[in-house]
């Protein structure tokens, strides 16, 4: 008697891109279908989709509703639960940790993913390496005192994300800070002496095995910019400012960079960029 073998015609095999997709869905929360595409993930908009489709009907990928203001068609996807068992491996994290990274962001919160998401985007254009890291896996949570007649008392540092660019043989690195201006100026000064701190204490040096942090700054536009400068020009940080919307609609090679004191610079030693 001939056996019968029943497919599943439910499950799917998944491939190393889905799994490379999957976690880098994870690391920035959440891509739009664009900018899954530009990251080099699929070739096609038809491809992407066809793929995401079959992720979503899977439950490993959920699209989210853009928020409002935005296009009523644009693809947003973020990881579902079925993703957790990679996520954990891949990150080497509880499943605790996990369903935090799961979590619905807000709409503000959307906005701001999506913003920082972009200025990766921007960044690993011409550029023969981008290396990110998203803010969950840059989140320290570190002890620092004044002295040794001082207490312990603890910081945390969030950054937006961490990058590493190679460009014909030079590097770049650098926290990133996507601004919207929704963070208070007197916040955002405690941002940058944190960043110092940790800098000075020797905890980037530590964690990163680089010996200069530069904190790349993205934001809303000139006035705004002005006023972060002025909050930075007494640190002793690298800072390089820039206009988010010129950033994210030129690219940063041909985007004005500009240092603490308004002065503009190139984005780093070897990024120089001639006309």
């Amino acid at each position: 008697m001939a056996s019968k073998c029943t497919t599943n015609r439910n499950s799917i095999v998944l491939t190393e891109r889905d799994r490379t997709l999957l976690v880098e869905l994870a690391r920035m929360r959440m891509l739009t279908r664009a900018q899954i595409q530009t990251l080099g993930m699929f070739g096609s908009v038809t491809r992407a989709n066809t793929r995401l489709k079959r992720l979503c009907d899977r439950g490993f990928v959920i699209r989210v509703d853009p928020p409002l203001g935005t296009h009523p068609g644009l693809g947003i996807y973020r990881p579902g639960s079925n993703a957790t068992k990679i996520l954990a491996h891949a990150f080497g994290i509880g499943k605790l940790e996990v369903a935090r990274l799961l979590e619905r962001p807000s709409p503000l919160l959307t906005t701001h993913t999506l913003a920082t998401a972009d200025v990766r985007v921007s960044l690993s254009r011409s550029v023969d390496r981008c290396a990110w890291q998203g803010e969950s896996e840059c989140f320290h949570l570190f002890s620092v005192r004044e002295s040794a007649a001082h207490a312990w008392r603890e910081e945390a540092l969030r950054p937006d994300g961490y990058v590493e660019v190679q460009r014909h043989g030079h590097e770049f690195c650098a926290f990133v800070e996507v601004d919207l201006g929704h963070v208070s100026l007197p916040r955002f000064a405690e941002k940058l002496l944190r960043y110092e701190t940790y800098v000075a204490c020797g905890l980037f040096a530590k964690r990163y095995g680089k010996s200069a942090a530069t904190v790349l700054v993205a934001s809303t536009g000139a006035k705004r910019i002005e006023h972060l400068q002025a909050l930075a020009a007494t640190r002793s940080l690298t800072l390089r400012f820039c206009s988010f919307v010129e950033l994210r609609s030129k690219g940063w090679e041909t985007t004005n960079w500009f240092d603490s004191h308004g002065t503009i610079v190139s984005l780093a030693p070897g990024f120089e960029v001639h006309a």
